[in-house]
């Protein structure tokens, strides 16, 4: 076979180009590869996705112009019993893969090519394709064991106060007691008011272990 019949999957070169959805997408992926446009100005202008543009032109590179010509619709091609069986063991070993992931690493470790929807397909068939969410993290509420051991610290959201305008509660919170150490309403969020309020909860209550705060840019 000629260097032509590869580049055309032995297919005739003018058939192919016949083709309306060859001829179409020929045009764009020439254009990107000789450097006249980029992946992201060809989608642009053919109307569609950056993500489309890109496998037409993968295609193009890996297969020639017979890559871009629609694939033929039919049978599934029988899959290899050692490959059902890897794909088994990836999503058993992990039940939140996606057949996309899976398919990743059947390529990366194993040398396996073979597409998501061929993945998907056997997982399905052999009752293993519900994904399954990865556990979520389990958060416990804390509280000190003593007063004054931590002390919390935020800025409520404003409030408008009539003749006033905007103003922010700034708070002191014991975490053991839950009692309120300290607050006041003030114009602006500073770390100066809340570091004022600070000294005068200290005079007052005594000092704390510990203050807590948010990464708010007030208290940085």
């Amino acid at each position: 076979m000629d260097f032509l019949s590869v580049f055309t999957g032995g297919r005739s070169m003018g058939n192919l180009l016949d083709n309306e959805t060859v001829h179409y997408r020929l045009k764009y992926v020439l254009q990107i590869d000789s450097n006249d446009k980029t992946i992201a100005q060809a989608a642009r202008e053919a109307k569609v996705a950056w993500r489309t543009m890109k496998i037409w032109y993968d295609n193009f590179k890996n297969d020639g112009v017979v890559g871009l010509s629609n694939k033929p619709r039919g049978r599934s091609q029988p899959v290899d019993e050692e490959v059902k069986k890897k794909i088994k063991e990836y999503k058993v070993f992990n039940r939140s893969r996606s057949g996309r992931k899976i398919r990743d690493l059947l390529r990366k470790n194993d040398g396996i090519i073979v597409n998501r929807q061929t993945v998907w397909r056997l997982l399905k068939e052999a009752g293993e394709n519900k994904r399954v969410k990865r556990d979520m993290k389990v958060y416990h509420d804390f509280e000190r064991q003593h007063p004054n051991s931590l002390w919390q610290t935020d800025y409520m959201d404003a409030i408008v106060v009539e003749g006033v305008g905007l103003v922010y509660l700034v708070l002191y919170l014991d975490d053991h007691s839950r009692h309120i150490i300290g607050g006041k309403f003030e114009k602006d969020r500073t770390a100066y008011r809340a570091l004022s309020l600070l000294r005068n909860s200290v005079t007052e209550k005594g000092l704390p272990l510990q203050v807590y705060c948010d990464q708010g840019k007030q208290f940085k």
